[in-house]
């Protein structure tokens, strides 16, 4: 049971990271290309990615957590 809380821990702040990365990435792309440019929409797109990863990983803990 610890080593599955651990590894959720694990993986929760792996995900915040990367969101945090790519959401600055994002402010960077758009500033200096716009926000309708490619480059702009498809890191956008990434970050949309990463933070349904992070929301199924959060839901998925939650449902877990009724069990307990």
């Amino acid at each position: 049971m610890n080593s599955s809380i651990s590894r959720y821990s694990n993986e929760k702040n792996e995900l915040i990271n990367r969101i945090n990365f790519h959401k600055k990435e994002l402010i960077a792309i758009g500033l200096a290309n716009g926000l309708n440019h490619p480059l702009t929409i498809s890191q956008s797109q990434k970050l949309d990615e990463l933070i349904l990863q992070y929301q199924k990983l959060i839901s998925i803990s939650n449902d877990d957590n009724l069990f307990i």
